[in-house]
């Protein structure tokens, strides 16, 4: 795949809002849903890592990233968005700009060994 294609469907995926997020505005990329992006015989492929497999915008979501590419590149042929499901999304994904914007309590390795669980009041930022 000619870089240039790569850079133009991380692009037009940048624009698409992660449903959930909606509210603060994160993008499908700042979210780390995006694995990979790969040339088929006929088009190409986004493999998607999701935050949770019981996610109830799937559909939604993957037809505004098909859309949104295939308006970026029509030249690509056809596109599919595909789910790796071999893969885990975990926090390590999220852009520095989604990690400010997100606020989650600490890890379990911090609360383990009997301290008690955080106040809402104690929740920092992902850093």
């Amino acid at each position: 795949m000619p870089p240039e294609w790569e850079e133009r469907i991380r692009k037009a995926l940048s624009t698409v809002t992660d449903p959930c997020c909606r509210d603060v505005g994160l993008s499908v990329v700042d979210m780390g849903l995006v694995d990979r992006i790969a040339r088929t015989g006929d088009g190409v492929e986004v493999h998607v890592v999701l935050t949770t497999g019981w996610c109830p915008f799937t559909a939604y979501l993957f037809e505004e990233m098909r859309e949104a590419v295939e308006r970026a590149l029509p030249e690509a042929g056809r596109v599919e968005v595909r789910v790796d499901w071999g893969k885990a999304w975990s926090s390590d994904r999220l852009s520095p700009r989604a990690a400010a914007e997100l606020l989650f309590l600490p890890s379990p390795k911090e609360v383990r060994g009997g301290s008690p669980a955080p106040s809402g009041d104690e929740r920092r930022p992902l850093r």
